[in-house]
């Protein structure tokens, strides 16, 4: 097995232990909309159905979950929780693990709506298949199944990520680089570690953008572009906000039908393939909704008062930018959690750092095309922002939106610092990263998020939270720690099982760091001609 590959199998194998500790220190429903996701998976599996209207009701299971464990859609709040004698604390517990398995058929009167149902299909019918396997099984087993399930899926951008890079640079260490800094990133973690359909957009659009550039190579084949099509398609069918690849798509292929001869055909083949596959869903969600996506926010926005144009005008976007910045970098959940602000400063600077450096780049190895696909990205993180704003008066949007086109936003980061470094520090750009994106998440983690969900840290009167004190954590608080994570879990994720998962996502993570700096000591920086790069456009 050449060695290239050998790294990115061990890369590929630390995403999963270090995502395995992520589902099991999250809370059951702390995951944005998880438990929403969860009654969509349910009801298409149990219903015999292949869609779910957004009005259908969530079943007994879910909401008596809902009530007995604490989240902010139920009726205990986290503070609260940790408040109650431990006697009741017990109660919660032993009748959140006795939910009679029947009930995940029951419908339950005047439960919570299943919104999810709103969303495109693909990645509830992939999941309710896996659900028919274990509907058997008990409710928390089947849930943390389910979150494991959606990691799976979602570590494919591992690879994806490290056959772009290949692809553009041709470079096999820069294409490591890519792939380790993809792993380390600790929002990327918690967005994918729990029920949603962001975990499988996140594997698809990085297959997309794979894709995409095998067929931008040799746009004359048409096997390439039905394939590019077919991906386009299952992408569409995932989540409407990778609608966004469309334009710089479009661009991309008219550039190429103008420039080379026999493209047009197979860009009707692309455009055939996609529009099979997902039409008939937008058509659908048009006629029912009168908008593209069907998103509650954005049918909001459509009945507010307030026009789009004015309410982009209207709304701070200052404050805007800087919460969706935020929940880029590092956001914990529906709990809200942030960590230290001068933490989102450092890395804001690094951004602003990267773009300048990647202005002097942008003609170099196809790196104008990747800067239009995360444009686009940006653009509909902003439309989406407007709408939040025009429904709800909420400024920004989540930033974690962006992660369907991580392996780019890596790879125009990395490129905009190393253009701008001393060339004697350019080695040291991706260790670098690596390591202050896994410091970041030391401290998110370990002195925010877990000390939060364990009751060891609460908010104070005025909504901050303090982080965690060292003194906290001696004479067997760890272990407190471990005991308390294992509240609303399977029976299998024991405080020991946990304990171990978490040894094993401390190993992950060391092994991250030393294959960072193993990287940097290669660097094999050889020039290509453009003719040999994806980046080609020209024939």
């Amino acid at each position: 097995m050449p060695g290239e590959t050998r790294l990115v199998a061990c890369l590929w194998v630390i995403f999963v232990v270090r995502g395995l500790f992520y589902a099991a220190f999250i809370p059951l429903w702390e995951g944005f909309d998880e438990w929403a996701h969860y009654a969509v998976i349910q009801r298409l599996a149990l219903g015999k159905q292949l869609l779910v209207a957004r009005g259908e009701r969530v079943s007994r299971e879910v909401d008596a979950s809902l009530q007995l464990a604490p989240s902010i859609y139920g009726s205990l709040s986290r503070d609260t929780y940790w408040q109650l004698p431990e006697s009741q604390r017990a109660d919660y517990e032993r009748n959140l693990r006795s939910i009679p398995v029947a009930w995940a058929g029951e419908p339950a009167i005047g439960g919570h709506p299943a919104y999810e149902g709103q969303q495109a299909p693909l990645y509830y019918w992939v999941f309710a298949g896996a659900y028919r396997l274990m509907a058997g099984l008990p409710f928390l087993t089947r849930v943390w199944l389910l979150r494991f399930s959606s990691l799976l899926v979602a570590s494919s951008a591992v690879p994806a990520s490290f056959l772009l890079a290949r692809g553009i640079f041709g470079s096999a260490a820069r294409a490591v680089e890519t792939a380790a800094m993809v792993a380390a990133i600790p929002q990327l973690m918690m967005t994918v570690t729990h029920i949603g359909n962001d975990s499988l957009a996140v594997a698809i659009g990085s297959w997309l953008l794979v894709a995409l550039f095998w067929w931008k190579e040799l746009p004359e084949s048409g096997p390439r572009a039905a394939t590019l099509g077919i991906v386009v398609g299952l992408a569409l069918l995932t989540k409407a906000y990778l609608l966004a690849f469309l334009p710089p798509l479009g661009i991309l292929v008219g550039l190429l039908a103008v420039r080379r001869k026999g493209v047009i055909r197979q860009a009707l083949v692309l455009v055939i393939c996609a529009g099979i596959l997902s039409g008939w869903w937008y058509v659908r969600t048009w006629v029912l909704t009168h908008s593209l996506s069907g998103d509650q926010v954005e049918m909001a926005g459509n009945r507010a008062g307030t026009g789009f144009v004015r309410a982009a005008r209207e709304m701070r976007w200052g404050p805007a930018l800087d919460f969706t910045f935020l929940s880029h970098v590092w956001l914990g959940n529906w709990s809200f959690l942030v960590v230290r602000s001068w933490m989102y400063r450092f890395f804001a600077v690094l951004a602003g750092l990267a773009a300048l450096g990647l202005i002097s780049r942008l003609k170099r190895h196809g790196l104008l095309l990747l800067t239009g696909i995360y444009l686009s990205f940006v653009a509909g993180l902003g439309y989406h922002a407007v709408r939040t704003y025009q429904a709800s008066g909420t400024l920004g949007t989540l930033g974690y939106y962006l992660f369907p086109v991580v392996a780019v936003e890596v790879i125009l980061v990395t490129a905009g610092l190393k253009a701008i470094a001393p060339s004697v520090l350019r080695p040291a750009v991706v260790p670098g990263g690596v390591f202050g994106l896994l410091a970041l998440e030391f401290f998110g983690v370990h002195f925010c998020a877990i000390p939060y969900y364990t009751g060891l840290i609460a908010r104070l009167p005025g909504g901050g939270l303090p982080a965690l004190h060292i003194a906290q954590i001696r004479g067997g608080g760890l272990w407190l720690m471990a005991e308390r994570l294992s509240v609303d879990k399977p029976q299998f994720l024991s405080p020991a099982a946990i304990a171990i998962v978490w040894i094993l996502f401390l190993a992950a993570t060391v092994s991250l760091m030393a294959l960072a700096c193993a990287m940097a000591r290669k660097q094999p920086e050889r020039p290509r001609s453009p003719e040999a790069d994806w980046g080609a456009i020209g024939p």
